[in-house]
């Protein structure tokens, strides 16, 4: 978690005991997150970083995005897969460019995203069966009375390049909702098993959960 302070970094907190210590990072991230196993991952506009031991020791994997590329962290369910999503600077939409997918420490292997129309997405995550999967807010093509020709909402599949995944036939409430191609997701869990994935139902009245890809939901309680 970021530190309130007049020192700005990142503390470790035990849940259990409520006892913090600052964590050593590499200069510049933007964003830091842990694997299910515990495992490290910060990306700054310059490199991807993960750590094995805590923070005391990095590696580092240059990014190499030039012009306004912007860097996101793409979680993903196996320690030994590193992705990350590039896009480029939307203003409040994230145009996807490519992602970086990087297996046992070797180079980046580099997907390009859909390039004519361009897909505004947030929220990937790697599955665990290798599958990427991403949630497609808007397309460049869609107009107020005119859909895009191709559906927003959950894609996923094992092609991370153009022409993107295959859409996710999504199920109830979704796809029982007039504003079916609305969908707010608040929030990713990833465990080795699998990424569940947490959405406002499209009339913005409950909350939903999915763990398989978003085929299926089942209504979580928040209060």
């Amino acid at each position: 978690m970021p530190r309130r302070s007049p020192s700005p970094g990142y503390l470790a907190v035990d849940p259990s005991t409520g006892a913090a210590h600052r964590l050593s990072t590499p200069a510049g991230i933007n964003t830091l997150i842990a694997t299910p196993s515990g495992q490290l991952r910060a990306v700054s506009f310059f490199a991807h970083s993960w750590s094995d031991d805590g923070g005391a020791g990095w590696h580092r994997r240059a990014l190499g995005l030039v012009g306004n590329e912007i860097p996101e962290l793409a979680p993903t369910t196996s320690d030994a897969v590193h992705a990350v999503l590039v896009g480029g600077d939307g203003a409040t939409l994230f145009p996807w460019t490519t992602m970086l997918k990087g297996t046992d420490g070797g180079p980046w292997t580099t997907y390009a995203g859909p390039g004519g129309p361009t897909a505004y997405v947030d929220s990937p995550a790697v599955l665990p069966d290798g599958r990427l999967l991403i949630d497609v807010v808007a397309w460049s093509d869609q107009r107020a009375a005119r859909p895009a020709h191709r559906p927003i909402g959950l894609y996923a599949g094992t092609l991370w390049s153009a022409p993107a995944p295959a859409p996710v036939g999504m199920g109830a409430p979704f796809d029982t909702s007039r504003y079916r191609s609305m969908m707010n997701i608040l929030d990713l869990a990833v465990t080795p098993r699998t990424v569940t994935t947490y959405a406002r139902t499209a009339e913005q009245t409950g909350v939903v959960a999915s763990s398989d890809d978003g085929r299926t939901w089942t209504p979580v309680r928040v209060r």
